[in-house]
């Protein structure tokens, strides 16, 4: 699937961590679909930070305003530009896990109707792991058996 999006970047080397983390937590639920910080050398060798957003047309003036009240920033580039993206849909699974049967949301990803990957919920495995005291790691590895196997691969 094709769609248009713009991306908003900006550099800055005075803006603390925590600063840093609030934009990326408060703009992903203001309409940005992306949010990324990179660590770089900007002017005068200094250590700075390339704040990149990605989000749809309609959200940009916001979001550019946003970013420049809450860093200080001069400027922000404003790209418009089109992405392809893979469909998406949420099943749910049931499974026996350690004796327990319970229910996992899967994120199905596919091009034009192939299945490419499938992923359990994040919130799901952590839940999960916390539930039955094991680590996360191994509950995504059983859940993962699981999903394998019912796909039949």
């Amino acid at each position: 699937m094709k769609e248009e999006i713009c991306i908003l970047e900006t550099n800055v080397d005075d803006v603390d961590g925590e600063i840093l983390g609030t934009i990326v937590e408060d703009f992903t639920s203001e309409g940005a679909l992306d949010v990324s910080i990179l660590p770089c050398i900007s002017k005068k060798n200094r250590p700075s930070h390339l704040i990149r957003v990605i989000c749809h047309e309609k959200y940009y003036p916001g979001l550019v305003k946003r970013l420049m009240k809450e860093t200080g920033c001069l400027g922000v580039r404003v790209i418009n530009c089109k992405r392809f993206v893979a469909e998406r849909n949420t099943k749910t699974l049931k499974i026996l896990l350690m004796g327990k049967e319970t229910s996992i949301r899967v994120k199905v990803s596919q091009i034009e109707g192939e299945e490419i990957n499938v992923k359990p919920e994040f919130e799901d495995l952590r839940r999960l792991s916390r539930e039955l005291g094991l680590p996360l790691r191994k509950v995504k590895q059983e859940i993962m058996r699981h999903i394998i196997k019912e796909s039949g691969q």
